[in-house]
């Protein structure tokens, strides 16, 4: 196993997944909304008057963080098409699980609490090797996707050993770099991705764990390290801004906000996605017809031209799908994931 994998590992067993914005700190539990863990499965009450009350968006992350910022912006435009209060409240914990844990085990499926899944935390939690999670993907009811903010890879502005993906490729393949990933254990979006280039190109580098994206920049502005990657939403601003210079993006396209990145696909042909996906899930067994109604809700106040705007405003890209595309979606990031560690015999 190369030297990234033998670290990764070894970090994997002292941390489990952490989310981005994540703390380790439970502020709250998803209330059995109002339900005992007794009448989890039990029917939704008949959907004639739905919603009739207030509705929490549930959020596994801290107040602040990117997950949260974005269920607030769509938390206001909910109450409005709902005609309901929507209500954000952040559960954190284990990378979201602390949520996740409790919307499986003891809330209601009556329509009045959804929650954010977050990927690869949330899918990739039955893998993590720390900390593995009880639950597979599809124990909850996906509802869809709202967010993939993708993969970039960045140097630093002034860098002289390379200046672009093409350079960068050659002198790693020659010469073993230096990366950082948040403390978010293996199954990480970019440790993952790292790895993956590792395998791909034959190449070697160590790993700095970090706290998150700020500290990143801040080891790769300091020459801690060579190379940083992050998630486009964490990185538009400072590659505008000229911090430093992000020379690939892990997309299927270009990215609207720094369109003059080339993506990975461009540069080998090869289709590599590495992203940071948020979505929507709520309790299995709810009435149909409140199932349909939060989804609409949702389809229509996501794909609103003002909630673009305002996602666009903090550079994050909007890849809404529903249904087996984000079943789909779920599963290709399993297989990413376990494919670049050698252990996709264990897809579930």
């Amino acid at each position: 196993m190369k030297k990234l994998c033998a670290l990764l590992l070894t970090s994997a067993l002292l941390v489990s997944l952490t989310g981005c914005g994540g703390t380790a700190n439970t502020t709250s539990a998803p209330a059995a909304s109002p339900a005992a863990s007794s009448e989890a499965s039990a029917p939704a009450a008949a959907a004639t008057n739905y919603p009739n009350g207030t509705i929490t968006l549930y959020c596994g992350f801290s107040a602040g963080g990117g997950s949260d910022v974005i269920c607030r912006i769509l938390a206001e435009k909910l109450t409005a098409k709902l005609g309901q209060n929507v209500i954000v409240e952040d559960v954190t914990g284990s990378g979201g699980w602390v949520l996740w844990s409790q919307m499986l085990e003891n809330t209601k499926p009556d329509g009045y609490s959804i929650c954010m899944v977050n990927t690869p935390n949330y899918n990739l939690g039955a893998y993590d090797t720390a900390n593995p999670r009880q639950y597979n993907y599809d124990d909850l009811d996906l509802l869809c996707n709202w967010v993939s903010d993708y993969n970039s890879i960045a140097i630093r502005a002034d860098e002289t050993r390379f200046t672009d993906w093409d350079s960068f490729v050659e002198y790693w393949k020659e010469n073993p770099l230096i990366s950082s990933a948040s403390a978010v254990g293996i199954l990480s979006d970019d440790a993952t991705l790292v790895d993956r280039l590792v395998n791909y190109y034959g190449t070697q580098v160590d790993m700095v764990q970090s706290n998150g994206a700020s500290d990143n920049q801040a080891l790769l502005l300091s020459g801690s390290t060579d190379f940083f990657v992050g998630n486009v939403s964490e990185m538009a601003n400072g590659h505008l801004n000229g911090e430093y210079k992000i020379i690939c993006v892990f997309a299927p396209e270009r990215d609207q906000f720094i369109n003059e990145v080339p993506t990975f696909y461009e540069k080998t042909g090869e289709l590599m996605i590495g992203d940071s996906s948020r979505g929507f899930a709520m309790p299995k067994g709810a009435d149909p017809a409140v199932r349909e109604t939060i989804l609409t809700a949702l389809r229509e106040c996501i794909n609103d031209p003002d909630t673009m705007a305002k996602m666009g405003e903090i550079y994050t890209p909007v890849n809404f799908v529903e249904g087996d595309d984000y079943v789909a979606l779920m599963q290709d990031r399993i297989k990413a994931g376990l494919e670049a560690y050698g252990r996709l015999d264990e897809m579930k």
